[in-house]
Protein backbone atom coordinates (compact mmCIF):
# COMPACT_ATOMS: atom_id res chain seq x y z
CA UNK A 1 0.00 0.00 0.00
CA UNK A 2 2.79 2.38 -0.92
CA UNK A 3 0.37 4.97 -2.28
CA UNK A 4 -2.17 4.99 0.56
CA UNK A 5 -2.48 7.76 3.14
CA UNK A 6 -4.90 9.09 5.74
CA UNK A 7 -5.69 12.60 6.88
CA UNK A 8 -7.09 12.81 10.40
CA UNK A 9 -9.10 15.96 10.99
CA UNK A 10 -8.84 17.15 14.58
CA UNK A 11 -8.93 20.90 14.07
CA UNK A 12 -12.20 21.68 15.80
CA UNK A 13 -12.37 23.73 18.97
CA UNK A 14 -14.09 20.98 21.03
CA UNK A 15 -16.24 23.67 22.66
CA UNK A 16 -19.20 21.36 23.27
CA UNK A 17 -16.99 18.57 24.59
CA UNK A 18 -15.04 20.86 26.96
CA UNK A 19 -12.06 18.55 26.44
CA UNK A 20 -9.69 18.26 23.44
CA UNK A 21 -11.05 15.41 21.35
CA UNK A 22 -7.63 13.99 20.36
CA UNK A 23 -6.95 13.30 24.04
CA UNK A 24 -10.25 11.72 24.98
CA UNK A 25 -9.58 8.26 26.46
CA UNK A 26 -10.53 5.44 24.13
CA UNK A 27 -9.59 2.87 26.73
CA UNK A 28 -7.39 2.95 29.87
CA UNK A 29 -4.22 2.84 27.74
CA UNK A 30 -4.78 5.00 24.67
CA UNK A 31 -6.46 8.20 23.51
CA UNK A 32 -8.64 8.81 20.46
CA UNK A 33 -5.73 10.09 18.40
CA UNK A 34 -3.51 7.16 19.34
CA UNK A 35 -6.23 4.63 18.56
CA UNK A 36 -6.93 6.16 15.16
CA UNK A 37 -3.30 6.52 14.10
CA UNK A 38 -2.47 2.96 15.16
CA UNK A 39 -5.41 1.53 13.20
CA UNK A 40 -4.29 3.21 10.00
CA UNK A 41 -0.65 2.43 10.65
CA UNK A 42 -1.47 -1.24 11.16
CA UNK A 43 -3.57 -1.21 8.01
CA UNK A 44 -0.59 -0.09 5.98
CA UNK A 45 -0.94 3.65 5.39
CA UNK A 46 2.52 4.93 4.59
CA UNK A 47 1.59 8.53 5.33
CA UNK A 48 -0.49 9.77 8.26
CA UNK A 49 -1.34 13.47 8.48
CA UNK A 50 -3.05 15.02 11.49
CA UNK A 51 -4.65 18.45 11.07
CA UNK A 52 -4.97 20.27 14.40
CA UNK A 53 -6.02 23.69 15.59
CA UNK A 54 -3.41 26.13 16.87
CA UNK A 55 -4.62 25.75 20.47
CA UNK A 56 -3.10 22.26 20.56
CA UNK A 57 0.32 23.50 19.48
CA UNK A 58 1.59 23.37 23.07
CA UNK A 59 0.99 19.65 23.44
CA UNK A 60 4.06 17.30 23.52
CA UNK A 61 3.58 16.11 19.95
CA UNK A 62 7.18 14.94 19.49
CA UNK A 63 6.70 12.47 22.33
CA UNK A 64 3.29 11.38 21.04
CA UNK A 65 4.53 10.86 17.49
CA UNK A 66 7.49 8.81 18.71
CA UNK A 67 5.04 6.00 19.52
CA UNK A 68 4.17 5.53 15.83
CA UNK A 69 6.27 3.69 13.28
CA UNK A 70 4.78 5.10 10.07
CA UNK A 71 5.42 8.56 8.68
CA UNK A 72 3.17 10.71 10.85
CA UNK A 73 3.07 14.48 10.50
CA UNK A 74 1.27 17.31 12.25
CA UNK A 75 -0.27 20.23 10.38
CA UNK A 76 -1.54 23.17 12.40
CA UNK A 77 -4.49 25.13 11.10
CA UNK A 78 -3.88 28.67 12.30
CA UNK A 79 -7.12 29.90 10.74
CA UNK A 80 -9.83 27.71 12.25
CA UNK A 81 -12.29 30.54 11.54
CA UNK A 82 -11.90 29.82 7.81
CA UNK A 83 -14.05 26.69 8.12
CA UNK A 84 -13.70 22.96 7.58
CA UNK A 85 -12.67 23.01 3.93
CA UNK A 86 -9.57 25.02 4.76
CA UNK A 87 -8.40 22.16 7.02
CA UNK A 88 -9.17 19.65 4.28
CA UNK A 89 -7.15 21.65 1.77
CA UNK A 90 -4.22 22.02 4.16
CA UNK A 91 -4.09 18.27 4.54
CA UNK A 92 -4.47 17.55 0.82
CA UNK A 93 -1.68 19.95 -0.12
CA UNK A 94 0.68 18.15 2.25
CA UNK A 95 0.15 14.74 0.63
CA UNK A 96 2.99 13.32 -1.45
CA UNK A 97 2.75 10.66 -4.18
CA UNK A 98 -0.61 9.37 -3.00
CA UNK A 99 -3.18 7.54 -5.13
CA UNK A 100 -5.81 7.06 -2.42
CA UNK A 101 -6.41 8.77 0.89
CA UNK A 102 -8.77 8.08 3.78
CA UNK A 103 -10.48 11.09 5.35
CA UNK A 104 -10.92 10.40 9.06
CA UNK A 105 -12.61 12.58 11.68
CA UNK A 106 -11.30 12.62 15.24
CA UNK A 107 -14.82 12.36 16.65
CA UNK A 108 -15.28 8.81 15.34
CA UNK A 109 -12.57 6.53 16.75
CA UNK A 110 -14.43 3.27 16.09
CA UNK A 111 -12.67 2.24 12.90
CA UNK A 112 -11.20 -1.24 12.77
CA UNK A 113 -9.24 -3.37 10.35
CA UNK A 114 -12.29 -5.09 8.89
CA UNK A 115 -13.94 -1.77 8.05
CA UNK A 116 -10.80 -0.32 6.48
CA UNK A 117 -10.24 -3.50 4.46
CA UNK A 118 -13.79 -3.45 3.12
CA UNK A 119 -13.56 0.20 2.09
CA UNK A 120 -10.11 -0.14 0.55
CA UNK A 121 -11.00 -3.31 -1.37
CA UNK A 122 -13.77 -1.26 -3.03
CA UNK A 123 -11.45 1.61 -4.01
CA UNK A 124 -11.95 3.38 -7.31
CA UNK A 125 -9.48 5.01 -9.68
CA UNK A 126 -11.69 8.08 -9.91
CA UNK A 127 -14.07 9.49 -7.30
CA UNK A 128 -14.60 8.31 -3.76
CA UNK A 129 -15.95 5.47 -1.63
CA UNK A 130 -18.44 5.90 1.22
CA UNK A 131 -19.45 3.23 3.76
CA UNK A 132 -23.22 3.04 4.23
CA UNK A 133 -25.27 1.63 7.09
CA UNK A 134 -29.01 1.32 6.49
CA UNK A 135 -28.86 3.82 3.63
CA UNK A 136 -26.96 6.41 5.67
CA UNK A 137 -23.46 7.41 4.63
CA UNK A 138 -20.76 7.37 7.29
CA UNK A 139 -17.02 7.55 7.87
CA UNK A 140 -14.29 7.26 6.90
CA UNK A 141 -14.42 7.97 3.20
CA UNK A 142 -11.71 6.98 0.74
CA UNK A 143 -10.90 9.44 -2.03
CA UNK A 144 -8.95 8.90 -5.22
CA UNK A 145 -6.21 11.01 -6.76
CA UNK A 146 -8.50 13.15 -8.92
CA UNK A 147 -10.49 14.28 -5.88
CA UNK A 148 -7.28 15.11 -4.03
CA UNK A 149 -6.11 17.27 -6.93
CA UNK A 150 -9.45 19.06 -7.12
CA UNK A 151 -9.22 19.90 -3.43
CA UNK A 152 -5.72 21.29 -3.87
CA UNK A 153 -6.74 23.48 -6.79
CA UNK A 154 -9.96 24.89 -5.28
CA UNK A 155 -9.67 28.67 -4.84
CA UNK A 156 -12.72 29.16 -2.62
CA UNK A 157 -11.58 28.18 0.87
CA UNK A 158 -15.10 28.63 2.22
CA UNK A 159 -16.69 26.10 -0.10
CA UNK A 160 -18.64 23.22 1.40
CA UNK A 161 -16.70 20.01 0.83
CA UNK A 162 -19.89 18.33 -0.38
CA UNK A 163 -19.84 20.67 -3.37
CA UNK A 164 -16.43 19.31 -4.32
CA UNK A 165 -17.60 15.72 -3.99
CA UNK A 166 -20.64 16.36 -6.20
CA UNK A 167 -18.28 16.65 -9.16
CA UNK A 168 -17.13 13.06 -8.79
CA UNK A 169 -18.51 9.55 -8.87
CA UNK A 170 -19.58 8.19 -5.50
CA UNK A 171 -19.36 4.47 -4.76
CA UNK A 172 -21.42 3.40 -1.76
CA UNK A 173 -20.66 0.14 0.00
CA UNK A 174 -22.97 -1.44 2.53
CA UNK A 175 -21.51 -2.31 5.94
CA UNK A 176 -23.00 -3.83 9.08
CA UNK A 177 -21.06 -1.54 11.40
CA UNK A 178 -23.49 1.11 12.65
CA UNK A 179 -20.69 2.96 14.41
CA UNK A 180 -19.68 4.50 11.09
CA UNK A 181 -22.48 6.99 11.80
CA UNK A 182 -21.21 8.06 15.23
CA UNK A 183 -20.00 11.58 15.96
CA UNK A 184 -18.78 12.22 19.49
CA UNK A 185 -19.17 15.94 19.99
CA UNK A 186 -20.43 16.24 23.57
CA UNK A 187 -19.99 14.60 26.96
CA UNK A 188 -23.42 13.05 26.48
CA UNK A 189 -22.25 11.45 23.23
CA UNK A 190 -19.14 10.13 24.98
CA UNK A 191 -21.20 8.59 27.78
CA UNK A 192 -23.14 6.52 25.27
CA UNK A 193 -20.05 4.54 24.25
CA UNK A 194 -17.57 4.62 27.11
CA UNK A 195 -17.63 3.37 30.69
CA UNK A 196 -17.73 5.39 33.89
CA UNK A 197 -14.05 5.04 34.74
CA UNK A 198 -13.04 6.69 31.47
CA UNK A 199 -15.68 9.39 31.87
CA UNK A 200 -14.24 10.30 35.28
CA UNK A 201 -10.93 11.17 33.61
CA UNK A 202 -12.43 14.03 31.63
CA UNK A 203 -14.95 15.44 34.10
Amino acid sequence: MNNLAVIIFAGGSSERMKHPKPFLPFDPQITFIEKIVLEYQNFGCVEVLIVLNEELNKQPWDKILSNFSSKTSIIFNNHSDFGRFYSIQLGAKALQNVEHCFFQNIDNPFIDQDLLKKIYSSRVNSGFVVPVYKEKGGHPILIAYDVIESIKEEENIYINFKEILKKFNRKSISVENKKILVNINTIEDYKLYFDRELIKKIL
